[in-house]
């Protein structure tokens, strides 16, 4: 049981599987979907070239952040000017990163 879980559950008065935390209104509890749009299983899906599968991640505003199981994944070049998932999020979330990365990371 992490630290921060124990925090939520005795002082905000998290309850599960809602996550309500009425003890503590200036906390949010973000859905799955937030961190892990894809399963870990479906990793290689965004380092496809998938215009369709970009438009949907970008789109869509609960999507905060892309986990892309670095085990998995971290041995697979991105494209930056690629119409990957991970290279379009980089360009539009990431641009200082981009322009360092010189059409590669």
């Amino acid at each position: 049981m992490s630290l921060l879980y124990c925090y939520q559950y005795d002082r905000c008065d998290l309850k599960l599987p809602s996550g309500n935390i009425s003890g503590c209104p200036d906390l949010t509890i973000l859905p799955p979907k937030s961190c892990y749009p894809l399963p870990w299983w479906e990793w290689e899906r965004y380092m496809q070239d998938n215009p369709q599968l970009t438009q949907e991640l970008l789109g869509d505003h609960h999507v905060l952040v892309l986990h892309t199981w670095h085990q998995h994944s971290g041995h697979v070049p991105v494209q930056l000017h690629s119409s990957q998932p991970y290279a379009a999020a980089a360009r539009v979330r990431c641009p200082i990163t981009v322009s360092h990365a010189q059409g590669v990371m």
